[in-house]
C-alpha cells in the first residue's frame, strides 16, 4: 500500500494537477484555495521526512535505472483517461 492512499486507489496527483480538489471525504480543498505556496513546502517536507529525498520515495515505488519509468507511466495514465 502506498502512502496516503488506500489500497487500490492511485496515488495522489502532483504538479498542476494537484490544484483540483482532493477527495471530498478527506475533507481536502482545492490547493489554491487553502495552502497556496506553503502546500510545496509541505509536500517537499512530507517526502524528506517519510522518504529521505525524492530519489529514494521513486525507488521506493519502483522507478529508477533499470525499473519503470516515469515518463511511460504518465504516458500510460493519460492513455487511460488520466488528468
Amino acid at each position: 500500500m502506498l502512502h496516503g492512499t488506500s489500497e487500490g486507489s492511485p496515488a495522489a496527483p502532483r504538479g498542476r494537477a494537484a490544484q483540483s480538489p482532493a477527495s471530498p471525504e478527506a475533507g481536502l480543498t482545492p490547493r489554491h484555495a487553502y495552502w497556496g505556496d506553503t502546500y510545496a513546502a509541505s509536500e517537499a517536507a512530507i517526502v524528506k521526512v517519510i522518504y529521505g529525498g525524492v530519489p529514494q520515495l521513486l525507488l521506493a515505488h519502483g522507478f529508477g535505472p533499470g525499473e519503470k519509468r516515469a515518463s511511460h507511466a504518465l504516458d500510460e495514465y493519460q492513455k487511460n483517461g488520466g488528468a
